[in-house]
C-alpha cells in the first residue's frame, strides 16, 4: 500500500494531530515492520506516541531501544513524559548521553556553486540556516529551490548538540560569529555580490535576527520560513533599517505561530520595513510541498523591491 517511509509517516503523523492515537501507533508499529530503513525516525515518533499516550512500558522499551543505538533526543520532544518520576531510570540514562555529547569544534558547511560557475564573475550568495533539532541531512533534504543553481549556496550546521544528530542555534552570539566567519571566508575566495540569509523555524529567527543587526556587510534581505518569535530589535532599530533591509516571510495557516507571524509582519509594515508575507494554506510548522516555487517567488521579489 505505502511506497516508502514518507507516505505511511505524513498519515500516521495525520492521524496523531487529529487525536487519533490509536490508529497513528497501529500505522506506525506497521511502519516499523515495513521500512527498517526507517527505523531511526520510527522508533522517535513511537516514544512519543507512547509518551504522550500514557503507555510507559512501550515508551520504555521504544526509549532503550534507541539508548541501546546511541541515540539521545532532544528535550523538547520527551520533557512531557520523561521528566515524571516513572521514568527516572530512563532520564538517568538520557542525561549521561547528553553529557557526553560535546560541542563540535569544526562546524559542518555544505557549500555549492552556481551553474556554470566562473571565478572572474560575480556571483550573489545564500546563506540557509536549518531549524532546531536539525542536522543538515534532514534539513537539505526539504530545503530546496531551482533558484538556488543561481546563488553560491551555503547551508550552515550549528555546532551546539541538542540530540545525537541533532543541533540548536542556542548561543546567539556564536551562531552570529560563525556566520560572519562564513561569509567573510566566502567573500575571500569569490567575487560576491547580494547576499540573502533565509532559513526554516529557529534557523528562520537567526536569519531576520542576523540580517536586522547586520552592521559589516550591508546585508539587505532575508528569507522566514516558520518563524516561531519576533525578532529582537526595538522600533527604532528597524527604523533605522527600514530603508535597507527587506524581507519574506512563509508560513503555514495551521502553523502554531501564526499568530505572532502576522503580528510580527504588522510591526514590520507599521514601521516601514518592506516584508511581504506568504501563506501556504493547511500547513502546519514544517516545509510545505511547494516550497521550492515559494523560495523562487520570495528571490524574485527581493530582487525587484
Amino acid at each position: 500500500m505505502y511506497r516508502n517511509f514518507k507516505e505511511i509517516e505524513k498519515d500516521y503523523m495525520d492521524y496523531w494531530r487529529s487525536d487519533n492515537q490509536k490508529n497513528a501507533i497501529e500505522l506506525a508499529e506497521k511502519a516499523y515492520i515495513d521500512f527498517p530503513d526507517s527505523i531511526e525516525n520510527i522508533v522517535l515518533d513511537l516514544i512519543i506516541f507512547y509518551g504522550k499516550s500514557g503507555n510507559v512500558e512501550a515508551c520504555k522499551n521504544k526509549l532503550r531501544e534507541g539508548f541501546s543505538k546511541g541515540h539521545w533526543y532532544p528535550s523538547v520532544y520527551i520533557s512531557a513524559f520523561i521528566d515524571n518520576d516513572i521514568y527516572s531510570e530512563e532520564k538517568l540514562i538520557w542525561e549521561r548521553m547528553r553529557d557526553d555529547k560535546k560541542p563540535t569544534v569544526k562546524q559542518l558547511k555544505h557549500i555549492r556553486l552556481p551553474k556554470g560557475y566562473k571565478p572572474t564573475e560575480v556571483s550573489p550568495l545564500f546563506i540557509s540556516l536549518h531549524g532546531y533539532g536539525e542536522d543538515l541531512e534532514l534539513f537539505d533534504e526539504h530545503w530546496k529551490s531551482e533558484v538556488f543553481d543561481k546563488f553560491i549556496h551555503v547551508s550552515l550546521e550549528s555546532t551546539i548538540p541538542v540530540g545525537y544528530r541533532h543541533f540548536a542555534w542556542n548561543d546567539r552570539d556564536l551562531a552570529f560569529r560563525q556566520i560572519t566567519q562564513t561569509i567573510t571566508e566566502l567573500k575571500g575566495k569569490h567575487a560576491i555580490s547580494n547576499i540573502i540569509i533565509g532559513g526554516f523555524s529557529q534557523g528562520a529567527n537567526l536569519a531576520m535576527d542576523y540580517v536586522l543587526h547586520d552592521s559589516k556587510f550591508n546585508l539587505k534581505n532575508f528569507i522566514a520560513l516558520n518563524s516561531s518569535s519576533v525578532a529582537g530589535l526595538t522600533d527604532e532599530q528597524i527604523i533605522k533599517k527600514k530603508d535597507m533591509v527587506s524581507g519574506v516571510i512563509i508560513t503555514g495557516d495551521l502553523d502554531p505561530y501564526y499568530n505572532d507571524q502576522l503580528e510580527m509582519n504588522e510591526r514590520y509594515k507599521d514601521l516601514g520595513l518592506k516584508c511581504e508575507f506568504i501563506v501556504a494554506p493547511g500547513v502546519r510548522h514544517w516545509f510545505p510541498d511547494d516550497l521550492g516555487e515559494k523560495i523562487q517567488y520570495s528571490v524574485s521579489i527581493l530582487q525587484n523591491i
